[in-house]
């Protein structure tokens, strides 16, 4: 069975919906506004789209190695629609 969870009425012109597991969902726009902090105990919500860009700047970035890092973006607001 494969279960297809349509795109929100509100969903952005050009999001993507990806498919994985038998399963096809919607992922949400990148804001463009996430960042990466060494603060280990802020948490919060990031797009994927935002997270690989952030881990593509980090892969040969110097200051990026022997890091841990959060990804945070203080503008994002969580939304059940995705």
């Amino acid at each position: 069975m494969r279960f297809i969870q349509p795109k929100p009425a509100n969903a952005e012109p050009n999001s993507h919906t990806a498919a994985g597991m038998g399963t096809e969902f919607m992922v949400p726009p990148a804001t463009g506004t996430a960042e990466l902090t060494t603060n280990v105990k802020k948490m919060g919500t990031v797009t994927r789209l935002d997270l690989a860009t952030l881990t593509m700047h980090c892969l040969a970035n110097e200051q990026c190695m022997n890091e841990t890092f959060h990804a945070v973006d203080d503008s994002w607001k969580d939304d059940p629609s995705y």
